[in-house]
């Protein structure tokens, strides 16, 4: 067996990332950026203003104030698309919307709520400092200043900023199509009549969920029965997609036919069974041009394997910048055993005290297929595997899969 590290290194040493294409802005929600950015275009492009109001000198208003206030000539009104024609002079005010750029001779902008008018004027109770209210060119970007790095993920703020260059498509990376094949005689697809002995199959609904949120493309190709013959006809059917994630008949039992089925399509095993809890028998090869995982069957195996070993494949094929989950250090809420031997992974709420640390507290049983205690998981908890006990207030590592609620 080899170490969760060792098995990670191999699998982001073997994967390159696929070709980028160019989407639409409305398109490229999730997608990652293959290319670095960098503006064209100065925004704001001149100073403008932040309030719908007056744009005057501060000098002429230095004095004012409730009980004097000061009596500026109102000489035009600037809409936002308008370029100023006249400058403000000495005694004067234009009025001005937001986004407008400010005219020469004005300093600052005092918002129309804090004014009056008085026919031709405008009466002013309130002396702005310079600067007040107006947007300077550039504040937000500068032409030639790189916006956007190769790698991240495009959300709404990133598409927006795309947008103010006056980009309307963008170079991601493809998304792999990603193959999902449950396996077990005892499986049986929800809305399905189920006999007391056989299981509704929960995997392929986590697998579909969890390659969505890493943006890659799901293709459920059913559940494949404990059969040599059907397992081989299910993989060939999923020829097309960059990688096949199977789920289940990986161990060593006399009905785990997948390896068995896998082999004969002409594997190339890269490896098979890491030192880990849980999720020890998993598998990684390739079968000519596409990634094949092979998980185990229980369903917290599945996932956990999937964060660790699938997720970070399937963001490196888009090119993506991060590929891990992020790690913290946590403070142990209670004392954890553990059989040494393997690295385990345990599922673990968080919280953060009034110091800002993390407490975790394990959900509960932590056997491989016991799913509800993953619905709770926040964190996953990395305990060394040569260790056996942990103790209350220690400090481990640990993957977090959500933000920690603060108590």
């Amino acid at each position: 067996m080899i170490s969760l590290e060792e098995a990670q290194q191999l699998i982001l040493a073997n994967i390159s990332s696929l070709p980028s294409e160019r989407v639409s802005l409305a398109d490229g929600l999730d997608r990652f950026l293959s290319q670095s950015i960098t503006a064209g275009r100065t925004v704001p492009p001149a100073d403008n203003s932040a309030m719908d109001g007056f744009a005057v000198r501060t000098a002429d208003v230095t004095n004012a104030s409730p009980e004097h206030p000061v009596r500026l000539l109102i000489t035009g009104s600037l809409p936002a698309e308008a370029v100023p024609a006249a400058s403000v002079s000495p005694g004067q005010a234009m009025k001005i919307m937001t986004g407008s750029p400010i005219p020469d001779g004005a300093d600052a902008v005092i918002p129309v709520e804090q004014t009056q008018t008085s026919g031709p004027e405008v009466v002013i109770s309130h002396c702005p400092r310079p600067g007040e209210n107006i947007r300077r060119a550039g504040e937000d970007i500068r032409e030639g200043q790189v916006i956007l790095e190769s790698g991240i993920r495009l959300g709404p703020a990133q598409l927006g900023l795309l947008a103010s260059q006056g980009e309307t498509a963008v170079a991601v990376g493809q998304r792999p199509r990603v193959a999902i094949l449950a396996t077990g005689n005892e499986l049986v697809e929800p809305g399905q009549p189920a006999k007391s002995h056989e299981i509704y199959s929960s995997n392929h609904m986590t697998l579909i969920s969890q390659v969505r949120q890493c943006s890659g493309i799901p293709l459920f190709l059913g559940i494949a029965r404990d059969n040599a013959g059907q397992l081989e006809s299910c993989i060939r059917a999923a020829a097309h997609c960059e990688v096949l994630v199977t789920s289940g008949g990986i161990s060593m039992g006399d009905f785990d036919l997948v390896k068995q089925a896998l082999d004969k399509l002409g594997l190339e095993t890269i490896f098979w069974k890491v030192a880990i809890k849980p999720g020890m028998p998993t598998l990684f090869g390739r079968l000519r041009q596409q990634w094949v995982f092979a998980l185990p069957g229980n369903p917290v195996a599945s996932m956990v394997c999937f964060e660790q070993f699938v997720r970070p494949a399937i963001l490196k094929l888009q090119g993506a910048g991060r590929l891990f989950r992020p790690k913290q250090k946590v403070t142990l809420a209670a004392e954890i055993h553990k059989k040494p031997g393997r690295l385990h992974l345990q599922r673990a709420q968080l919280m953060t005290d009034q110091e800002g640390r993390y407490l975790a507290s394990v959900t509960g049983d932590q056997g491989s297929g016991i799913l509800s205690s993953m619905a709770q998981a926040q964190a996953l908890l990395i305990l060394p595997a040569d260790r056996r006990q942990f103790s209350p207030g220690e400090q481990v590592w640990a993957y977090l899969l959500e933000l920690p609620q603060v108590e």
